[in-house]
C-alpha cells in the first residue's frame, strides 16, 4: 500500500526501497512489489536487493506495518479513526486535538500482554505539570521552566524523575544551492561562529549537550573519538568569510532562517543563534516562522526554497546509516540541503552492504568526517528528555527512540 503511487508516501522509497520491486511499484512501472510474497495467513517473505544488516530495523517503521486491507478500503480517508491493528493496544476513542484512549487488544500475539485497562493521552486542557501535581496525569515530560526544581535533589519530584538521552540531533541545515551557503567556507564560518556550549548552558540550563557531530553518542555500536570538529572560533569564522568568494560580511546576500511556528514568539534557541551570528559575524538574519506541515512540505521539494532552516532528526532504527546515509547521500529524499559529494556517496554505498561491523564503523567514521568538513549542517544539540512518573506506575520505560513500550506498564495498587 505504501508503495502505491496513489497514496503519495514521501518515505516509502526511503524505508522500503531495498525490497526488490518496491521502486518499480512506487514509480508506476509495476502493479505489485515482486519482492514481497504471502507464504500463508501469518507469514510474509521479503526479498531485498542486497544483504543489509540494518534492514530488519526498517521494518519497525510505521511505513512497513502490515495493515488490514478490508479495514483500509472500507474506512476510506478516515480508516485510521478505527484501525484494525496487531499491537498490544487498540484505539477506543479519538477526539481530534483533545484525547486518545487506548484499551488492550485481546488478540495481541506478543508478550507481555498489557496489564493496564486503559491508557489516556491528554492532548489539551492545561499545564501538564499542574495536572501531574494535582494527580490528574501519571506521566509527563518536563519543560525548561520546571527543569531546575525537578533536578533539585531536595525537591520531592526529583525521586519521580527519569532522564533519557535520546538518539536525536537538532541542527541548522544549509541549502548549498543558495547563496551564500553555496560556498563551503561560508558554511564552515557559520559553524565556527556559534558558541553552542554557551547557548546550551544559558538557554537549556545545561540540560542538553552541545552537538559536535551528526550521529548522537547514544547510537549503539558507534563512536568517533577522532572526529575533527569545527569548534567555536569567531576569528577563524571571519577569516573564512574573507577567504570565501564573497570576501566580506558586507557582501553577503540577505539571509533568512526558517523555523517552525505559528507566528508567535520565536524560540529562545533561535533568538540566541541569530544573536550570536550578529555578535560574532556582524550578520543580520531574518527569522521566518512556518506552520509545521507547510515547513515539511517546503523542505521536501526538489528545490528547497529555504536558505537555512532549523529542525531535528531522531533515529527510526539504531544504525548510523539512519543518519549518515539517509540524510546526506545525494540521492536520498531526506537530504534537504541539496548536498552532494561523490566520495561520500561511495563510502555510504559500500557501508550499506558491509558485513564486518568494524569495517562498517570505519566507513561511517570517514563519512562523518567528510560531512563535518563540507559543513552542510551546524549540529546544535543532542536531545535529552526529562520525564516525571508517579511511583505507583511500574515498568514505564523511556527509550532513546520511538518504540512500543506501554505493554510493560502496570499500576501498583495498595
Amino acid at each position: 500500500r505504501a508503495c502505491d503511487p496513489w497514496t503519495g508516501s514521501v518515505v516509502a522509497d526511503l524505508y522500503l526501497g531495498d525490497i526488490v520491486g518496491a521502486k518499480e511499484k512506487l514509480y508506476g512501472f509495476a502493479d505489485e512489489v515482486s519482492g514481497v510474497e504471502v507464504v500463508d495467513d501469518h507469514t510474509l517473505q521479503i526479498t531485498i536487493d542486497a544483504p543489509k544488516s540494518y534492514f530488519p530495523g526498517k521494518l519497525t517503521h510505521s511505513t512497513a506495518f502490515v495493515v488490514d486491507k478490508d479495514n483500509v478500503e472500507r474506512g476510506g480517508y478516515t480508516w485510521t479513526d478505527k484501525p484494525n491493528g496487531t499491537g498490544p493496544f487498540k484505539l477506543k476513542e479519538y477526539r481530534f486535538g483533545r484525547q486518545i484512549i487506548l484499551e488492550p487488544n485481546d488478540l495481541y500475539y506478543g508478550e507481555p500482554k498489557p496489564s493496564v485497562e486503559q491508557v489516556n493521552f491528554i492532548l489539551a486542557g492545561g499545564s501538564a505539570m499542574t495536572m501531574y501535581e494535582n494527580g490528574e496525569l501519571e506521566a509527563v515530560p518536563v519543560g525548561l521552566n520546571d527543569i531546575e526544581r525537578v533536578t533539585d535533589p531536595t525537591n520531592p519530584l526529583n525521586k519521580e524523575l527519569t532522564i533519557v538521552s535520546t538518539m536525536s540531533t537538532f541542527y541548522l541545515g544549509f541549502n548549498v544551492n543558495q547563496p551564500p551557503f553555496d560556498d563551503v567556507k561560508v558554511r564552515q564560518a557559520f559553524n565556527y561562529a556559534l558558541d553552542k556550549q554557551r547557548i546550551m548552558d544559558v538557554i537549556y540550563k545545561k540540560t542538553v549537550p552541545a552537538a559536535i557531530g551528526v550521529v548522537p553518542p547514544t547510537m549503539p555500536g558507534y563512536h568517533n573519538e577522532d572526529l575533527e570538529v569545527l569548534s567555536y572560533d569567531p576569528d577563524k569564522a571571519l577569516d573564512l568569510i574573507a577567504e570565501s568568494k564573497y570576501g566580506d560580511v558586507a557582501d553577503l546576500p540577505e539571509i533568512t532562517l526558517y523555523t517552525t511556528g505559528a507566528g508567535g514568539a520565536t524560540s529562545r534557541l533561535i533568538e540566541a543563534v541569530v544573536g550570536m551570528y550578529k555578535e560574532n559575524l556582524g550578520v543580520d538574519i531574518a527569522i521566518q516562522q512556518t506552520e509545521w506541515a507547510t515547513f515539511l512540505s517546503d523542505i521536501s521539494q526538489e528545490e528547497n526554497p529555504y536558505q537555512i532552516y532549523s529542525i531535528g532528526w531522531i533515529a527510526d532504527y539504531p544504525d548510523p546509516e539512519n543518519f549518515l546515509d539517509v540524510l546526506f547521500h545525494s540521492e536520498k529524499s531526506e537530504n534537504h540541503m541539496g548536498y552532494s559529494n561523490p566520495e561520500l556517496d561511495e563510502l555510504l554505498e559500500k557501508a550499506r552492504t558491509g558485513q564486518d561491523p568494524k569495517e562498517r564503523l570505519k566507513l561511517y567514521q570517514e563519512a562523518e568526517q567528510i560531512i563535518i568538513n563540507d559543513a552542510p549542517w551546524v549540529p546544535l544539540f543532542y536531545e535529552v528528555e526529562y520525564w516525571l512518573t508517579k511511583p505507583y506506575v511500574k515498568g514505564m520505560i523511556y527509550p532513546p527512540m520511538i518504540i512500543p513500550k506501554l505493554q510493560y506498564v502496570s499500576i501498583e495498587t495498595d
